[in-house]
């Protein structure tokens, strides 16, 4: 996953491409400038009732693993220059993009409207715009922790929010700026070690394109990558091949 997001405040219409949407268009060449010099990811986000009319201020949210920060963008200023001040609360950006995939729609704003229900104060929540793998739908990613989880049902909403996204490891889909089998080893070595509270530290070696190994203070571990099960990849499509994780203790 991409090791920098960047969140800012749209409430008009998404386009599927976001960069694509009948927004301002000082706010799109800003943004389309900040991920050529960044690489970033782009994301949009919104509140339901929230305005912001061409021309006026918009919040944004830089996320990297293990920070968060936030800033005001302006007309005619570069989202690099921005000052950012680093935040320390979690805060919560739900996938909602309907037009880039029913899914999301569906279930995200579901999702969505139960964790507002569950949080004392709804400042850190927000919807966003596609954030990969609308089949894990209603997903969300989290920062300063940059974890992305998926498959989450509306009645976890109150336990997510107390485990600050660690409620349940099976609906964890990995970290931002990781590679999938470093994804898959964070979430083995996790389950391993249950009361671990931050990221584990490993070595990861490649053997090959679908076979690493794995070395860490909590155990040692062989990744296999396999074919998995047919799956729908969105609402509505076809099945589709997908991929699977086999996972050995080393001895």
């Amino acid at each position: 996953m991409d090791a920098e997001w960047l969140f800012v405040e749209e409430s008009h219409a998404w386009a599927p491409k976001i960069l694509k949407s009948a927004v301002d268009a000082q706010l799109l060449t800003a943004m389309q400038d900040y991920r050529d010099a960044s690489g970033a990811r782009l994301q949009f986000i919104r509140k339901p009732c929230s305005q912001t009319p061409e021309g006026s201020p918009r919040r944004v949210f830089r996320g990297r693993p293990g920070e968060l920060a936030e800033a005001v963008w302006r007309p005619g200023e570069s989202f690099e220059s921005l000052d950012y001040r680093p935040l320390r609360a979690a805060h919560y950006f739900v996938c909602t993009h309907g037009k880039r995939d029913a899914c999301c729609a569906l279930r995200g704003i579901a999702f969505y409207k139960a964790l507002v229900d569950a949080a004392e104060d709804d400042a850190h929540i927000w919807q966003t715009s596609h954030i990969g793998g609308h089949r894990f739908a209603a997903t969300l990613v989290t920062f300063p922790s940059g974890y992305v989880l998926g498959r989450l049902e509306p009645y976890e909403a109150s336990a997510l929010l107390m485990g600050e996204g660690f409620h349940a490891l099976e609906k964890v889909r990995g970290r931002v700026g990781d590679s999938p089998p470093e994804q898959v080893a964070d979430i083995a070595l996790r389950n391993l070690s249950p009361t671990c509270k931050t990221r584990p530290e490993f070595t990861l070696e490649a053997h090959s394109e679908l076979e690493y190994s794995v070395r860490s203070h909590i155990a040692n571990l062989s990744l296999k990558k396999l074919a998995g099960p047919l799956a729908q990849l969105s609402c509505g499509d076809e099945t589709k091949a997908t991929a699977r994780w086999e996972i050995e203790v080393a001895s």
